[in-house]
């Protein structure tokens, strides 16, 4: 996944539960900063937060997400990284479901890239 970062990117996301995993260890792998985005409202316990982690306006993040099929959760999690200030560079997945997640994202004019399809795994 390292490999298809896209240059200049400064901190990745992940958004709760699935890519949480997955974010991590991308941040350990490379040294970036993570982000854990929340798509719903935010407990009222805790910290209350819709994003956890160190976010500057104007950072550049890529959002890592497990499985993408339509995209209403991963675009959900660019829009509140938008909305805190960042510049979404793009989404990075580890498999797509072909079920429209790519036109979605396209449409949204955020830059996809997935490791697998359902085609690319015979399923």
């Amino acid at each position: 996944m390292a490999a298809r970062l896209p240059e200049g990117v400064q901190r990745l996301a992940g958004p709760v539960l699935g890519a949480v995993p997955l974010v991590t260890a991308l941040s350990l792998h490379t040294g970036l900063p993570s982000l854990i985005v929340r798509v719903d409202q935010p407990k009222e316990y805790g910290t209350s937060k819709r994003i956890e982690g160190a976010l500057h306006a104007a950072e550049r993040v890529v959002l890592v997400e497990d499985v993408v099929t339509t995209a209403g959760a991963a675009l959900a999690a660019v829009d509140v990284l938008r909305e805190a200030g960042a510049e979404v560079l793009g989404a990075l997945v580890v498999v797509d479901r072909e079920e429209g997640g790519a036109a979605a994202f396209a449409a949204a004019g955020v830059p996809y890239q997935a490791l697998f399809t359902r085609t690319s795994l015979g399923l």
